[in-house]
């Protein structure tokens, strides 16, 4: 707890001196939940009382107007920022003498009150400490806080929409789309580092911006957890005037699945059900999905993509239907963790008849891969891995390679259970280098799982347990309570 408060308090030696010095008075957690008052909570009661908070002040008068704007609009970023988003959201006025943004930048970090870093994708990210970050955001929000009127209540809002509405482009189709193709690295790193920005944008955002914001932020969320984060933000955005019913689906079957993976069933299936958009499909495609797996690679090929000619009535339409496939994927893979295995196969199966109706690629996959791992929960290993290849040969064919390390990790296990130990071990290693390589925690915990299994039927028991602590560890990290249980 110590750690965390220093943390938090940035390692200022002053504010955490301040801190302790009201120790007398309060606890650990009283300072912590205190911590938004800052600047009262960190005064002594002597002569130079207001020592953090003059010495703020002090910096701050000593800046140029246009460096004053900057620093109070840079207060809405989390966890940093680039130029790219300082220029697209901060406006500094019309000084005459104005400097270009890096320039202003620059002069911040000169006076100490942001930090460069170099970043994961080693590109320059700016970061400003939280004491800083209060400061400034209360100067944004005063009324007479920075001269021409960029400052108040009214310009607040204004800078906040600008945040939410330049992150948003992060949660559309072309973005996340681009994220699991085999050149989306770089997507990732970029995703990973705007989860803060993500989340705040939720909040200052419209209907229209906040949406997107949180689709790409349950994106992160999904892999690298808080998964019970993800269902908070869902549940502010659907709160939300105005939400178009295609985003409120799409919304909804995310936080489905992440109060799937946080343990919540019953909270989870009454979420899927209720959120169906269509009549119910003819779920009677044993036959259909079984005889033929290998045709489905070709099936629709070149639908993905809208065409010109298509009406936007027609494009809604197939759109609607893909999520009632998704929709039903979720219900089927609820129905697994259930062990409900026939209705599991019946709801995958229907996901599959809409996926090749409409073209999309992307949904058989994950259809397939499911019922692969259904049919090898079943042990018919034969029928598993026609599953299984078909959907890995249509993941390379689109060029989606984190669903790779998924259908890897389950090609492992049917070689596992077959004997097949040497190459169990190729496919699982294989597995994790994709999920480490794309970010993906909870795909990563679920293929240790499976390495671990792998070591202790060959005797190798205490590379079996450290295995399975570092697959425990990423599960608590994620929120994965059913994985973390069986850990």
């Amino acid at each position: 707890r110590v750690s965390d408060l220093v943390q938090k308090l940035d390692g200022l030696p002053l504010a955490i001196e301040l801190a302790a010095a009201r120790l007398n008075v309060l606890s650990l957690d009283e300072i912590a939940d205190r911590l938004s008052e800052r600047f009262s909570l960190l005064r002594s009661r002597g002569r130079d009382g207001q020592a953090l908070l003059g010495a703020l002040n002090w910096s701050w008068d000593l800046l140029k107007p246009w460096a004053k704007a900057a620093l109070s609009q840079a207060s809405l970023f989390r966890g940093g920022f680039t130029l790219s988003a300082a220029d697209a959201i901060i406006e500094v006025g019309d000084w005459q003498d104005c400097p270009p943004m890096f320039d202003i930048l620059g002069e911040l970090a000169d006076n100490s009150l942001i930090r460069k870093d170099l970043s994961a994708d080693e590109s320059v990210r700016y970061v400003m400490l939280e004491s800083i970050r209060a400061y400034a955001n209360d100067k944004l929000n005063t009324e007479e806080g920075v001269a021409q009127n960029l400052s108040g209540p009214e310009a607040s809002q204004d800078a906040q929409q600008r945040h939410a509405g330049f992150f948003a482009h992060m949660g559309s189709s072309e973005y996340l789309g681009a994220l699991d193709s085999f050149q989306g690295s770089g997507h990732w790193v970029e995703l990973f580092l705007e989860l803060d920005n993500l989340v705040a944008a939720i909040t200052y955002g419209t209907a229209e911006s906040a949406p997107a914001c949180c689709m790409a932020a349950m994106k992160i969320l999904g892999m690298k957890g808080p998964v019970s984060l993800g269902v908070d933000i869902a549940t502010e955005v659907l709160a939300l005037p105005g939400l178009s019913r295609r985003m409120q689906m799409q919304i909804e079957i995310e936080r489905s699945k992440c109060l799937r993976i946080s343990g919540r069933m019953k909270e989870a299936r009454k979420v899927v059900r209720e959120t169906a958009t269509l009549p119910p499909v003819d779920e009677d495609t044993e036959s259909e999905v079984e005889s033929a797996p290998e045709a489905t690679a070709e099936i629709g090929a070149g639908e993905e993509e809208s065409s010109p000619s298509v009406t936007p009535e027609a494009n809604e339409e197939r759109e609607m239907a893909i999520l009632e496939g998704d929709r039903l994927l979720q219900l089927g893979l609820l129905e697994h963790s259930q062990s409900n295995l026939k209705k599991a196969s019946k709801h995958h199966r229907a996901a599959i008849k809409i996926y090749r109706t409409h073209g999309h690629k992307k949904g058989e996959i994950s259809a397939q891969k499911a019922l692969g791992e259904f049919h090898i929960q079943q042990g018919s290993y034969d029928e598993a891995n026609a599953h299984l290849q078909n959907a890995y040969e249509i993941a390379v064919k689109e060029g989606d390679r984190q669903q790779l390390g998924a259908i890897l990790g389950f090609m492992s296990n049917v070689d596992r259970a077959q004997g097949r130990y040497d190459k169990a071990l190729e496919m699982v290693e294989q597995a994790l280098e994709i999920n480490r390589e794309n970010g993906n925690k909870r795909g990563e915990a679920n293929n240790l799982l499976n390495l671990a299994i792998i070591h202790n039927v060959r005797g190798d028991s205490e590379v079996c347990i450290q295995t399975l602590q570092e697959a425990r560890k990423l599960n608590k990290e994620v929120g994965d309570r059913g994985n973390e249980a069986v850990v």
